[in-house]
């Protein structure tokens, strides 16, 4: 939420809302008679629906003196559709899906700081290409190195001069005038 906004104010009063919108969201599922698997589950893609009905799943249990086993936990209550297994794999899933989301947000909303991507980054080469750079240099490829050992032992059979290391990580890039100017 709090890349959405520019003041933490804002982003803590809709964030509240949010949340309490999640046990809106449990009190119209768990209000009929009838509750379905697939409704308790749906409800469940908000953190708080599915921490509500884990809580009921538990509660089921403890008022009957039985408790969260390792026999128990799978298994459906009377009052409640799901076991709390479901319930705590939905709150993993809801891990997994908001954390894509924020850093999904972060990445492409413009904020006071930085530039942002475009919406569509995920599918341009030139991401994926920066996103794993890191990771081959870290395992020692260095990417077309046999175009530079050609291109060296021309240069030395030549009686040129020896060139520098491709992946030299001590290079300056000079900084352009109009970007002088913005600091």
């Amino acid at each position: 939420i709090s890349t959405l906004f520019n003041k933490a104010r804002s982003a803590a009063v809709v964030g509240c809302l949010l949340f309490f919108a999640g046990y809106i969201i449990y009190i119209g599922v768990n209000f009929g008679t009838d509750i379905s698997r697939s409704a308790v589950l749906g409800a469940s893609i908000h953190p708080a629906a599915a921490f509500c009905f884990a809580a009921l799943s538990f509660q089921t249990y403890e008022d009957a003196n039985i408790g969260i086993t390792s026999f128990t936990w799978t298994t459906r209550g009377d009052t409640v559709p799901v076991s709390f297994q479901d319930t705590l794999n939905m709150l993993f899933i809801d891990i997994f899906i908001y954390a894509v989301l924020a850093w999904y947000t972060s990445q492409t909303y413009p904020s006071e700081y930085g530039t942002h991507k475009p919406w569509y980054f995920l599918f341009l080469p030139s991401y994926w290409k920066s996103a794993f750079s890191s990771c081959f240099q870290s395992c020692g490829w260095r990417g077309n190195d046999h175009a530079y050992d050609n291109v060296k032992s021309q240069a030395l059979s030549d009686g040129d001069v020896e060139l520098a290391p491709s992946n030299s990580s001590n290079t300056v890039e000079e900084v352009s005038q109009a970007l002088r100017d913005q600091v």
